[in-house]
């Protein structure tokens, strides 16, 4: 439906590669020779070739737009460590952020992510997880709340925080339902003050 702007805000958090909790790797400069777990749709925005977004299709478009994230956090991870894509090899690992089918999507009862992401901070339910402690791949690129708890549990340890330099800071657009707007501008207004505090 028809949805207003809020505001866009800049957003500064934790993200980085995760390795394994017992990993040997300690810098950038340990992924030399590594093999690092990416969606399809990040590994294809390292690829000049096939990085354009380009589709009529929104979930096409979201999803590609969503392989930015690992593809930014990969490359400046290696960049930090004097690296380049040719230091390493690439494995293709979904994640609970990228990478959806759009009919998983649709079969889903809600939107909400634990309808739709159940169980991502664990190897149960997180394919990045399950790749990594099963040794599969030696390290996988994590933010936001999904990286926090994937620490806070065990499963994984950030090797570089690209949130050291604010070149790797990123923008959140703030949108709304304009017809929740035009009803209940109270329910928005409450909303932002809890994200302001």
């Amino acid at each position: 439906g028809a949805t207003r702007l809020i505001g866009l805000t800049r957003c500064h958090s934790r993200q980085g590669l995760l390795v394994r909790v017992d990993s040997e790797l300690r810098t950038p400069e340990d992924l030399r020779g590594r093999h690092i777990g990416i969606t399809a749709n990040g590994r294809a925005m390292l690829d000049r070739t096939t990085a354009r977004l380009d589709s009529d299709d929104p979930w096409d478009t979201t999803q590609r737009a969503l392989g930015t994230w690992e593809a930014r956090g990969l490359l400046a991870t290696l960049a930090a460590g004097g690296l380049t894509l040719d230091d390493i090899s690439l494995a293709e690992v979904r994640n609970p952020w990228a990478a959806h089918r759009k009919s998983d999507a649709e079969a889903s009862k809600s939107f909400a992510p634990s309808d739709l992401f159940p169980d991502a901070t664990s190897p149960a339910g997180n394919p990045q997880l399950r790749a990594l402690n099963a040794g599969e791949v030696d390290a996988v690129f994590s933010f936001l709340p999904y990286l926090a708890q994937s620490e806070q549990d065990g499963w994984g340890r950030l090797l570089f925080d690209l949130a050291k330099d604010p070149v790797n800071d990123y923008v959140s657009t703030w949108t709304v339902s304009a017809a929740l707007l035009d009803d209940a501008p109270e329910v928005v207004q409450a909303a932002v003050d809890v994200v302001v505090q």
